[in-house]
């Protein structure tokens, strides 16, 4: 059971009962099942309740559905890795200016340099 739904007497579950498994509504009134939405083929993982919705994961991402309107949401995550050397960094590369020239109107540079990591920004 994930959550009893008070105001609507409804018992949210996961069963795998018409194949992939699925968030499903039982309302004990009429003692009738339901599915709460499609889960287009896609197993949902696993699933939790809040004061106003249920939080479920569903192919690697996660999703929050919403019992008083029948909708349902992706919830966008971005994580950060704390890897150094990926992130963008300043290297010292004087030593690897290849090339060098001026614009016509010499407000602008243009240095052409090598190295091994194209995610660092030259400081000379």
């Amino acid at each position: 059971m994930i959550r009893a739904d008070v105001g609507r007497n409804k018992v949210y579950f996961l069963s795998d009962r018409d194949g992939p498994v699925s968030l499903y509504a039982y309302d004990p009134g009429t003692k009738q099942v339901s599915l709460a939405f499609p889960s287009n083929g896609v197993d949902i993982k696993s699933a939790s309740s809040g004061p106003d919705a249920i939080v479920y994961e569903q192919f690697g991402s996660i999703h929050v559905f919403d019992p008083s309107t029948g909708k349902q949401n992706a919830v966008n995550i971005q994580v950060t890795g704390d890897f150094p050397a990926v992130r963008p960094h300043y290297v010292h590369a004087a030593e690897q200016i290849q090339n060098a020239d001026i614009s016509p109107t010499a407000r602008a540079q243009c240095l052409k340099r090598t190295g091994n990591s194209d995610r660092a920004r030259g400081a000379w």
